[in-house]
């Protein structure tokens, strides 16, 4: 599906952004490589005719609550900064630090 949305017709652009809005209604945590998958193959989309915030963004704070422990989670971070999605890099901090405040005892 991610390479289908590489091409140039229409309906195989859309498949994949189809595919991230069942994600996020349905509140699914993907993993972090399917998410990286989407990322790229929606990258011509962003700022044109799809919301970061609305799509990538919720799936990688979901991903990062559900992993706050893994370097991946600042991954997650830097993705919705680049992006200039606020609310999830948001988000993504509090869990984050909130798992840093249990590894410290506090």
């Amino acid at each position: 599906m991610a390479a289908q949305s590489q091409l140039d017709g229409t309906l195989e652009k859309c498949a994949m952004l189809v595919a991230i809005d069942e994600l996020v209604k349905n509140k699914k945590t993907p993993d972090i490589d399917t998410i990286e998958l989407y990322e790229w193959a929606c990258g011509d989309f962003f700022d044109f005719e799809v919301e970061y915030a609305d799509t990538l963004g919720p799936l990688r704070a979901r991903w990062a609550k559900a992993n706050p422990a893994s370097p991946l989670a600042l991954k997650c971070l830097q993705s919705c900064l680049e992006n200039w999605d606020l609310v999830s890099a948001q988000q993504v901090c509090i869990s984050t630090q909130t798992m840093a405040l249990v590894r410290s005892g506090h």
